[in-house]
C-alpha cells in the first residue's frame, strides 16, 4: 500500500529567505524516488516538510492512502537519526512505536519485524549511545518503519557508511519500495540514479526535473544536467 502525495505550488521561507519555491509534485505508485541536489539546495528542508516537522501554507501538501490503519501513513529518517542513547536498540524502536500509535497489542510484533528487516537482532540490547555510525542508521531506519508508513522519507541514508553498508542499505531499501513509495533524498548521483525508478533534481528550491529513470541514455542526460547546476553553483 503507498500514499498519494499531492505538493502544489508549495513556498517555505526561512527568515524571509526563499528555501522552497512553486514546487508542484505529484506520487501514488510504490517504488524509490530519488531526491538529487547539491547540500543547501532544499532537500532535507522539502522531507520535513512533508513529514510535517515544518509548517506549510494549508493545502498546499497532502499525503492520503486508502488503508484502513489509523496510523501516520508517513515514516521519516532524518540525516542523523534521532533515538535516546541511555536506552537499548528495541527500546528505542518500542518507543518510536507507541510514539507512532502502533496498538499495544501488536507492539512487540512490530519491534520484532523491525529488528528484523534492520539486521538489528543480535544487538537489540545494546545500548544505542555505542553503536557504530552504521547501525546508528540502522536504528533510525527502523524506529521510522515499526509503524510500516506507507511513505518513507529517507534523508541521506547511506551518508558516512562504508561500502558494505552501503549495499545492505541498498538491499533493504529495495526490499521496502515493493509495498511502499519511499523518497530519498542525496548528493550523489551515482548511487541514487542506480537505486530509484523516478529521479526529481532540485536547485535553489526549484524543482528543475522529474524523470523515470528507464536506461543509461536517460542517467547521462541527469549528469549532464547536474553537471552543470554543479558549474553553475561554483562559478
Amino acid at each position: 500500500m503507498s500514499c498519494k502525495l499531492e505538493i502544489n505550488n508549495l513556498q517555505f521561507r526561512y527568515e524571509k529567505k526563499p528555501v522552497i519555491s512553486g514546487l508542484s509534485l505529484s506520487t501514488s505508485q510504490a517504488g524509490i524516488i530519488g531526491l538529487l541536489g547539491l547540500n543547501g539546495e532544499g532537500k532535507s528542508t522539502l522531507l520535513k516538510i512533508i513529514a510535517g516537522i515544518l509548517p506549510t501554507e494549508e493545502n498546499s501538501i497532502s499525503c492520503t492512502t486508502s488503508s484502513s490503519k489509523s496510523l501516520n501513513p508517513i515514516g521519516f529518517l532524518p540525516e542523523r537519526p534521532l533515538f535516546y542513547p541511555e536506552l537499548s536498540i528495541s527500546e528505542n524502536i518500542r518507543f518510536a512505536a507507541k510514539l507512532q500509535g502502533v496498538p499495544k497489542s501488536i507492539i512487540e510484533e512490530q519491534v520484532n519485524h523491525a529488528l528484523q528487516l534492520c539486521q538489528l537482532n543480535e544487538r537489540k540490547n545494546q545500548l544505542a549511545g555505542n553503536l557504530s555510525k552504521g547501525f546508528q542508521q540502522r536504528l533510525g531506519l527502523a524506529m521510522a518503519l515499526v509503524h510500516q508508513p506507507q511513505l518513507l522519507l529517507l534523508d541521506e541514508p547511506t551518508d558516512g557508511l562504508d561500502p558494505r553498508q552501503i549495499s545492505e542499505s541498498h538491499e533493504l531499501i529495495r526490499s521496502l519500495a515493493t509495498r511502499s513509495t519511499v523518497i530519498i533524498s542525496s548528493h550523489r548521483l551515482d548511487e541514487i540514479s542506480q537505486l530509484c525508478n523516478r529521479l526529481l533534481v532540485l536547485h535553489q528550491g526549484k524543482l528543475v526535473h522529474d524523470a523515470n529513470i528507464d536506461g543509461q541514455s536517460q542517467r547521462d542526460k541527469l549528469a549532464e544536467l547536474f553537471h552543470q547546476i554543479i558549474s553553475e553553483t561554483s562559478s
